[in-house]
């Protein structure tokens, strides 16, 4: 079943990257949804990848790596 491994935690935000990314983050966007955080609550969590091996040509340092999918504006 696709999907099936996938689980909800908690991680130490500080640990995740966010090189690559597609779109930037505007501060507007990000004043938008701290607005919403602080009246509603985290509706839709990040979403992240973990490599064991962090692929060839990612940057950084770790031999691992986790990276933002999904979530700029609320990791912000």
């Amino acid at each position: 079943m696709p999907g099936a491994d996938r689980k909800l935690q908690q991680l130490d935000i500080t640990s995740i990257e966010t090189h690559g990314r597609l779109r930037t983050v505007k501060e507007a966007g990000v004043e938008a949804v701290a607005a919403s955080l602080a009246s509603i609550g985290l509706r839709t969590p990040i979403s992240v990848r973990y490599y064991e091996e962090r692929p060839e040509g990612m940057p950084g340092e770790t031999v691992d790596a986790l990276v933002l999918l999904t979530g700029a504006h609320r990791l912000e």
